[in-house]
């Protein structure tokens, strides 16, 4: 796949979205500068697959919406547009391509971008005030782990020091959107049967 030529090396957000809305592909926009949004494995794209099928019972009870990366929806914060792997979002959000309040990021993690998503991305996630819980899904092993946001009036960016993670043969429980999900059942082949 051929890349964008980015036209300057800094760009204001604006230039940014008049650029990205010409773009064949996605970029993510930090601080004034342009980054190549990596595409998904075959991995990747199977896992967000597997969860919008666990999660759309749950999200159609809750009247929340399930966005996908391909849906070519962002994040904005504070100087920051980033493309999350999947959204949940439960309120009222403008028909843009901007999301402004999510309630869950989910993030399949390989090797090549995990401390990226796990330091960097998050550091940024941290700062959404409507953010509740953040949900790395393993691509190396059957592993899902959520960070929760520490409810109180402790500050809008303090979040647990833990994390739960759940391996093969356990669920973890989404608290905001109050869904289980069965670690097998996200790693299940769905050609296997």
């Amino acid at each position: 796949m051929v890349k964008d030529v980015l036209p300057k090396p800094f760009m204001s957000y604006a230039e940014f979205i008049v650029f990205e809305e010409q773009s064949l592909t996605k970029h993510e926009w930090l601080d004034d500068v342009v980054y190549d949004w990596p595409d998904g494995t075959p991995t990747h794209v199977e896992l967000e697959r597997l969860r919008e099928q666990l999660m759309r019972g749950p999200l159609e009870s809750a009247r929340c919406r399930f966005v996908k990366a391909n849906q070519a929806r962002r994040v904005l914060v504070r100087g920051v547009s980033l493309i999350p792997d999947i959204l949940v979002i439960c309120a009222t959000c403008p028909e843009d391509t901007m999301m402004v309040n999510p309630v869950v990021i989910v993030e399949p993690v390989a090797d090549a971008k995990e401390k990226y998503d796990r330091d960097g991305k998050f550091a940024h996630y941290k700062r959404i005030p409507s953010l509740a819980e953040y949900v790395l899904v393993s691509q190396k092993e059957k592993c899902i782990e959520v960070f929760r946001r520490i409810s109180g009036d402790k500050g809008a960016e303090e979040w647990d020091a833990e994390s739960e993670k759940a391996l093969a043969g356990q669920t973890i429980t989404l608290r905001s959107l109050e869904c289980d999900l069965s670690v097998d059942e996200v790693y299940e082949d769905p050609l296997a049967a």
